[in-house]
């Protein structure tokens, strides 16, 4: 658990195949899901874009109103100018920080779309990309009804998903 607030996971780079952040104040945190074969995981996926010259990251977790009540969200993060056609190559991300700006990168909560309306603020910061290590930190602001704080992420580079698309 984290010194600040032991209700989030403690940010760590020891590929501990986990996210966490903190949603409008509620603890959202990785969630199992679905693989191709039947079993389950908690990878997140990552898809570059080539055509578009950009990379998605999908995390997708949950908040826990209460033992029967879970909200699924996903946070999706969306960076433009960003060309890497291979897991491998993802080590250019090591020590970036992505300011999101609602145009050429933005990060959201539930939502596949970006409302031009909406202010996007944020960033998501690379802490440590390795050939073994994906971890980093970010937060999200979506106008003024959502806000995510402490986000953090650390997973072992062979569990994420990765698509060319």
């Amino acid at each position: 658990m984290d010194p600040v607030d032991p209700q989030i996971i403690q940010y760590t780079e020891d590929g501990n195949d986990a996210a966490g952040a903190l949603i409008n104040g509620e603890l959202w945190k990785s969630v199992l899901s679905e693989n191709l074969f039947g079993g389950f995981s908690y990878n997140p996926r990552v898809i570059s874009l080539v055509d578009d010259d950009s990379l998605i990251i999908i995390f997708e977790g949950y908040i826990e109103r209460s033992d029967d009540d879970l909200e699924f969200v996903k946070m999706e993060f969306y960076l433009g100018g960003i060309s890497i056609e291979s897991t491998d190559k993802l080590i250019e991300l090591d020590n970036r920080i992505f300011e999101f700006d609602g145009q050429k990168h933005v990060g959201l909560v539930d939502s596949d779309v970006i409302n031009p309306g909406l202010s996007y603020d944020g960033q998501i910061y690379f802490r440590k990309v390795t050939k073994d290590h994906f971890c980093g930190t970010f937060s999200i602001k979506m106008g003024t009804s959502t806000i995510v704080t402490y986000g953090r992420f650390d997973y072992k580079m062979v569990n994420l998903s990765f698509e060319v698309d």
